[in-house]
């Protein structure tokens, strides 16, 4: 349902992704991180802010999907799975917070356009998911 892929120019690293959801009944939804060497197919891309209005627009693309992708690319494997629980519109909830290359470890580099960081819901969604995300990464 999200992914940010590489660029022709320059060297991703994403360093932080967020993720905040709510849904019509409370629920946990598995969200799965993975890693791909070809791309999603499909997805609608969106405008990357840059911290600093001095800096050039991003080269690395960040896209949605509004349903599942056509077709998945090949898969590296998986980074990461986490729980997200999701809260009714009238109760406060959970937030998944992942942070790559803060502490003695590497963020998750992306490098040329066919690689890519996706995220994926492990099983199906959940009557009116509303899900957030957040995700900053520097180019090189």
């Amino acid at each position: 349902f999200f992914t940010i892929s590489g660029s022709a120019t320059k060297t991703i690293r994403v360093t932080k992704i967020e993720i905040i959801g709510t849904a019509t009944t409370a629920a946990v939804q598995n969200i799965v991180v993975y890693k791909r060497s070809t791309l999603d197919s499909a997805g609608t891309p969106i405008t990357s802010i840059p911290h600093d209005s001095a800096d050039a627009a991003a080269t690395a693309v960040v896209s949605v999907y509004v349903a599942n992708p056509a077709s998945l690319g090949t898969s590296v494997g998986q980074i990461a799975s986490h729980k997200l629980f999701l809260s009714t519109v009238t109760t406060q909830p959970s937030l998944i917070t992942m942070l790559f290359g803060d502490r003695a470890s590497k963020a998750i580099v992306l490098r040329g356009v066919n690689e890519s960081l996706c995220l994926n819901y492990s099983t199906g969604t959940n009557a009116g998911n509303a899900i957030s995300i957040s995700v900053e990464f520097i180019e090189e």
